[in-house]
C-alpha cells in the first residue's frame, strides 16, 4: 500500500494542531449573533454548523420554498437553480446531474447524500435519482458544496457534494395529499403522514410516478416512460435530553424504458428496485460536545434484457440463406472466406460463428446488483469560542454483481476505511481559518485529501474567502473491473468496454477566491467567486483495435484509463434580492473555460483530442416570485444554456426556456390547500442531451391538501 502526501498536505495537520496548544477557554471573539445573524447557517460543508460566509467552500442552499417557487417537477429542475451545475435528461426519467461535469451519461465525480447517507452507486459510478426512496415533497432543504469536498466527504465528492435534508417529523400534522397531472400522461401522487407516539415522532411517505416519456421522433417511438412507486419511514426517538435516535427506512420499485435515444428501436423494459436502512445516534455530552454514530445499508438490483434476434439476422442474412448454410456439412472454405472478407475479420471467427446462426443475441445490462454497508463515528469538540473541530472515522463494504458488465457472475467487493478531521480557528475578530483532511484506505492506495481556507470579515456582512483543496478519487468498482462484451455460450462476438490495467486515482487541485455579502436591511445577498480547477490522471475512454475474435461488428473497443487532463477556469455568481415584502428576485450565472486533452485512439500513432466543448461556457437563470393579495402568488423562471457537446450524447445547441406558475392557497377545513398551474418551456421545442429528446411545452396541474 502506498501513501501519497505532499508537504502541503502534512501542513494541514499543523494548522489543526497549533491552535490547540494556544487556545484558552475564556477567549471570546464573536457572539452567536455576530456569527449568524441574518446569514444562512449550514452544516454540510465542513461537518460543523457555520454561517455560509464562514465555510471553506462555496455553498448554495435550496430550500423547500424555493423548490415550490420554481415549480420544480424533477431533480433536474431543482439543480438548474444552482450555479456551476450540469443537469440534463438522459431519458425522461433518467437524469445526469453533476457539478463541473463533462457531460457523461453516468456523472461520476459528485457525492450525493440523503440525511448524511451516501446514495452514490458504485455499480453506476453515479447517482440513480429514480431510486432514492424519497419524493421532492420530502425535502426540507438541500445543502450544496460547490467545490471539491473530498477532504470532508471522501473520494466520491471529487468536484462537489450534495446533502438532501428531509423534513423532520416534529409537527404531527396528520395526512397530506399531493396530486399532479399533466402532459406526457403524467400522473403523480404523494401521501405524507405524520404523527407521534410516546417519545417518538414519525412520518411515512408513499409516492407514485407515471409518465409516457419523450414524444416520438421520425426514427421511432422513444419507449422511455416510467411507472414507479417508492415509500419511506422516518422515526425520531428522544428518550432523554441527551440522546436522539433517527431511524429511516425506504423502498423503491420502478418499471422504465432503458435505452439510447439515438436508437429508438433498441429501447427495452427495465426494472429497478432499491432499498435502504439507516440508524443514527446522536449524544450530547455534559460539556456540550457531541458524538454521532451513523450506520446504513443500501441495496439496488435491476433487470434489463434486449433480444436483438438470431445471429443470422444480425449479420445480414435472410432466413432462407441461413437455412441453406445450416444444411452444409462442412461449410465450404470459400464461403467462410467470403464472410470473413465481408466483416473484416478472421476466417476462424466465421467458422466458429456459423454453427450458432440460430442463437438469439441477448443484450442489455441483464441482472445487476449493488450493495453497501457503511458505519461512521463523528465527534464534535468545542475547545473555546475561537477554536473547535470535528473528527471521525468510518468503514465501508461495497459489493457489485453483473455478468454483462464484468464478464463473470460472482460478487466483486471492496473494503475501504477513512479517517478525517475538520478544524475552525479564529485568531482575530476579522479572520477565520478552516482546515480539513481526509485519509482513505482504498485498493489504489492511501489517499490524502487536504483543504485550507482563510475567511476575512471586512465587516459583519461582507467576507472575502481564499481557499485551496486537493481532491483524490479512487476508481469505482465498475470502472476498475469492467469487462463488457457481447457473447453467447463461450463465443465473444463483440467487445464494448473494459477497464485498463493499473488504474490509479484521479487528482484535482482547486483554487478559489470569493466575495460574500449580506445586507439584511435591503434584502440583498451576493456570492461571487473566481476559481481554477486542475484535474490530472482523469479517467476517460480511448479506442483500441479489437483483437480477433471480438471484431465481428465493431473494429474498436473502449478502454478506461487515466488518460485525460483538464483545467477549468471560471466565475460563479448567485444573488438573492427581496426589495419589498412578498417579492423575490434570484439570479445565478456561471462562466466556464475548459482547456483539456485526452487520448482518443491508441494505434501505431496515438491520437489525442480535446473536449473543450463538453461544458457549457455560459449558463444561468433568473427566478422572480411575487406573493399577491388574496392568497395568490406567481413566479417566472428563465434559464439559459450555451451549446455543449455531451460526452455520451449529442452536440446540443444553446437554448433559453421560460417556466411559469400561478398558485392559490385556499382554506380546507381547519387547514389549507394549495393548487398550482405550472408551465414549463413556454417557447420553442429544444433538445435535451440527445437530438431525439425533444422538450416541448409542458403543462401540469398540482393540488396539495392536508387532512387532519
Amino acid at each position: 500500500m502506498t501513501i501519497r502526501a505532499s508537504q502541503f498536505q502534512l501542513s494541514a495537520f499543523f494548522i489543526l494542531a497549533i491552535p490547540l496548544a494556544s487556545a484558552t477557554a475564556d477567549d471570546s471573539l464573536l457572539s452567536e449573533e455576530d456569527v449568524f445573524g441574518e446569514i444562512p447557517a449550514v452544516t454540510f460543508a465542513s461537518r460543523m454548523l457555520q454561517g455560509s460566509n464562514q465555510t471553506p467552500v462555496s455553498v448554495t442552499v435550496v430550500d423547500r420554498e424555493l423548490i415550490e417557487d420554481a415549480g420544480a417537477q424533477t431533480w433536474v429542475d431543482v439543480f438548474r437553480l444552482v450555479p456551476g451545475f450540469q443537469a440534463y435528461y438522459i431519458n425522461n426519467h433518467r437524469f445526469g446531474i453533476s457539478y463541473h461535469g463533462i457531460g457523461r451519461e453516468f456523472p461520476n465525480h459528485m457525492e450525493v447524500m440523503v440525511d448524511g447517507r451516501s446514495v452514490y452507486e458504485p455499480l453506476l459510478s453515479a447517482v440513480n435519482w429514480g431510486t432514492l426512496g424519497i419524493a421532492l415533497s420530502d425535502v426540507e432543504y438541500i445543502e450544496i458544496a460547490r467545490g471539491s469536498s473530498a477532504p470532508a466527504h471522501g473520494s466520491n465528492a471529487f468536484t462537489g457534494a450534495v446533502n438532501i435534508v428531509t423534513r423532520k417529523p416534529v409537527r404531527a400534522d396528520g395526512l397530506a395529499v399531493n396530486l399532479t397531472g399533466g402532459d406526457l400522461s403524467t400522473r403523480n401522487a404523494t401521501l405524507h403522514y405524520e404523527n407521534m407516539a410516546a417519545n417518538m415522532n414519525y412520518q411515512m411517505t408513499l409516492d407514485y410516478r407515471h409518465n409516457s416519456g419523450f414524444p416520438s421522433v421520425p426514427s421511432g417511438r422513444l419507449e422511455d416512460g416510467e411507472e414507479a412507486i417508492q415509500s419511506n419511514f422516518r422515526g425520531i426517538y428522544t428518550p432523554n435530553l441527551s440522546d436522539v435516535l433517527d431511524l429511516q427506512l425506504g423502498f423503491s420499485h420502478s418499471h422504465i424504458g432503458w435505452g439510447d435515444a439515438d436508437h429508438p428501436d433498441e429501447f427495452a423494459p427495465a426494472q429497478l428496485e432499491g432499498s435502504f436502512q439507516s440508524l443514527k445516534w446522536t449524544h450530547v455530552m455534559p460539556s456540550g460536545n457531541e458524538i454521532k454514530i451513523h450506520g446504513y445499508h443500501n441495496l439496488l438490483t435491476g433487470d434489463n434484457f434486449v433480444n436483438l434476434g438470431p445471429v443470422w439476422s444480425l449479420i445480414g442474412l435472410d432466413a432462407e440463406t441461413a437455412a441453406f448454410i445450416r444444411q452444409l456439412d462442412p461449410v465450404p472454405d470459400a464461403l467462410i472466406d467470403d464472410f470473413a472478407a465481408q466483416f473484416g475479420t478472421d476466417s476462424t471467427v466465421i467458422a466458429d460463428l456459423l454453427p450458432l446462426l440460430d442463437h438469439d443475441v441477448i443484450e442489455g445490462f441483464r441482472h445487476i446488483r449493488s450493495e453497501r454497508y457503511d458505519i461512521e463515528l463523528e465527534q464534535q469538540l468545542q475547545f473555546s469560542n475561537r477554536l473547535r473541530m470535528v473528527w471521525g472515522l468510518g468503514g465501508r463494504v461495497e459489493q457489485v454483481q453483473g455478468e454483462a458488465l464484468f464478464g463473470r457472475n460472482d460478487c466483486i467487493d471492496e473494503h475501504a476505511f477513512r479517517l478525517f478531521g475538520q478544524g475552525e480557528w479564529q485568531p482575530s475578530r476579522s479572520l477565520m481559518i478552516n482546515a480539513g483532511l481526509m485519509m482513505e484506505d482504498t485498493f489504489v492506495g492511501t489517499l490524502v485529501s487536504p483543504r485550507v481556507s482563510a475567511n476575512y470579515f471586512i465587516d459583519p456582512g461582507q467576507t472575502l474567502r481564499a481557499a485551496y483543496a486537493r481532491g483524490n478519487r479512487a476508481p469505482s468498482l465498475v470502472e476498475a473491473n469492467e469487462f463488457n462484451v457481447g457473447r453467447f455460450d463461450d463465443f465473444v462476438f463483440e467487445a464494448f468496454r473494459q477497464a485498463g490495467d493499473h488504474l490509479g486515482e484521479e487528482t484535482l487541485d482547486r483554487y478559489e477566491l470569493s466575495y460574500i455579502g449580506f445586507w439584511p436591511e435591503t434584502g440583498l445577498s451576493l456570492d461571487i467567486g473566481l476559481f481554477r480547477e486542475e484535474v490530472r490522471n482523469g479517467l476517460d475512454d480511448y479506442q483500441i483495435p479489437t483483437d480477433s475474435p471480438t471484431s465481428l461488428f465493431d473494429p474498436y473497443q473502449s478502454v478506461t484509463a487515466n488518460s485525460a487532463e483538464w483545467n477549468t477556469n471560471g466565475l460563479e455568481l448567485q444573488m438573492s434580492y427581496r426589495p419589498i415584502q412578498g417579492t423575490l428576485l434570484r439570479l445565478h450565472y456561471t462562466h466556464l473555460d475548459l482547456d483539456s486533452r485526452r487520448l482518443d485512439r491508441l494505434g501505431p500513432v496515438p491520437e489525442y483530442r480535446d473536449f473543450d466543448d463538453r461544458m457549457a461556457r455560459h449558463s444561468g437563470g433568473i427566478l422572480v416570485n411575487q406573493k399577491f393579495g388574496g392568497n395568490w402568488s406567481g413566479s417566472v423562471f428563465l434559464y439559459h444554456q450555451s451549446p455543449v457537446r455531451w460526452a455520451d450524447g449529442d452536440s446540443i445547441d444553446s437554448f433559453t426556456r421560460v417556466d411559469a406558475q400561478i398558485s392559490y392557497r385556499f382554506p380546507f377545513g381547519d387547514d389549507e390547500g394549495n393548487v398550482r398551474l405550472i408551465a414549463q418551456n413556454l417557447g420553442d421545442t429544444y433538445s435535451e442531451y440527445n437530438d431525439n429528446n425533444l422538450f416541448q411545452t409542458r403543462l401540469y396541474l398540482q393540488v396539495e391538501i392536508k387532512l387532519h
